[in-house]
């Protein structure tokens, strides 16, 4: 469970105004100080210099200047906080037409697809995870990042040269 899902979760539990204030804190990004575990305008020392954050910004105390200023390190950390995170893309493994045959399975059949729940690979008609086309898509997935089927080849041995590997259209 992350963060945010134990937000989520206390939320659930105990819907308080009070404790929707709190949680509310929780929610926002991490300031300079707390990922540091430091406190605002105190001095600390390290790497050979004197630090302090000031409204979420980190100084330096220049000796020879002997005034604070405002660190070079903080550009990486504001480059860092505005990263986006990668969203892997998912793909459908279509087992090839030449199998479908062999394997006398129906032409929709073509799609590897995990149920979840019983952690067992079947073909299925569904291309997409969508519960319009899939009731419970909960207990199944037909589209995977290119990790989840390198892991899924790797667990259970399946030779995916049978298979054509496409990206899903947004």
């Amino acid at each position: 469970m992350n963060k945010k899902e134990a937000i989520e979760r206390i939320q659930e539990l105990v819907a308080t105004e009070e404790i929707n204030n709190c949680l509310e804190i929780l929610r926002q990004p991490i300031t300079l100080a707390d990922f540091l575990g430091w406190e605002e305008n105190v001095e600390y020392n390290g790497i050979g210099d004197r630090y302090k954050i000031v409204d979420n910004k980190l100084y330096v105390f220049v000796k020879w200047l002997n005034d604070w200023q405002l660190s070079s390190f903080i550009d990486a950390f504001v480059k860092l906080q505005q990263a986006k995170k990668v969203i892997p893309k998912k793909h459908n493994v279509i087992l090839k037409s030449v199998y479908i045959k062999l394997f006398e399975l129906k032409d929709e059949q073509k799609y590897l697809t995990l149920d979840i729940k019983k952690d067992t690979l079947f073909h299925s008609k569904y291309s997409t995870n969508n519960p319009k086309y899939i009731p419970d898509n909960s207990k199944y997935q037909a589209q995977f990042t290119l990790e989840e089927i390198r892991k899924i080849k790797k667990k259970r041995g399946i030779d995916l040269s049978m298979y054509d590997i496409v990206e899903v259209e947004e």
